[in-house]
């Protein structure tokens, strides 16, 4: 970012996907959500962004910060019809190319967000890095996933359709399971 800005660096040019980032989180409110409830971090010491999940009264908010500066918010509402005790899957996704992101709740997407300050991050270079289960009683955390794309309102469902534990995901095939570590 230095050499672009100060030097007249011009990146190369990348495949159409690099700089994808899709961030799903499987979440149960048992309770009413009074106040902010930490969910997760995300960092990149590479780009220097972090990427922090509360639990709120309206739904999950996502504040991204670069350089230890808060660039962007996102917010998922709950969905509509929602009932204490309902599982549902938060996703939100952010293309650098473009420069925008959008969230998908229970695989509806909202419209697309411009978060122009955040630059490129690379899936790759984040590590999760914290994860709250101080209030398992109010709202449980069944799993957080990151992925190398943009996941569509399919992708939502799908993940929506999964147990709660995600168990569907790593269930090895019995194909799989035949050819053995080191397969020809």
């Amino acid at each position: 970012e230095s050499a672009e800005n100060n030097l007249d660096y011009k990146r190369h040019h990348h495949k159409h996907d690099y700089g994808n980032i899709s961030i799903a989180v499987s979440l149960h409110v048992k309770k009413q959500v009074l106040g902010q409830i930490p969910l997760f971090t995300f960092n990149s010491y590479i780009s220097d962004v972090s990427i922090s999940a509360f639990a709120n009264p309206s739904g999950v908010e996502l504040i991204i910060k670069k350089h230890n500066l808060a660039v962007g918010t996102l917010v998922a509402s709950y969905p509509e019809a929602t009932t204490l005790g309902q599982h549902s899957v938060f996703i939100f996704s952010y293309c650098s190319r473009t420069k925008q992101a959008r969230t998908i709740v229970d695989g509806v997407a909202t419209g697309l967000i411009n978060l122009d300050d955040i630059g490129w991050v690379h899936a790759g270079d984040f590590i999760l890095e914290s994860t709250d289960t101080s209030h398992s009683d109010i709202i449980e955390n069944f799993y957080v996933l990151s992925f190398e794309r943009l996941l569509s309102s399919d992708d939502s469902k799908g993940l929506s359709e999964l147990p709660p534990n995600g168990y569907g995901l790593w269930k090895y095939s019995a194909e799989l399971e035949e050819r053995g570590a080191f397969p020809e």
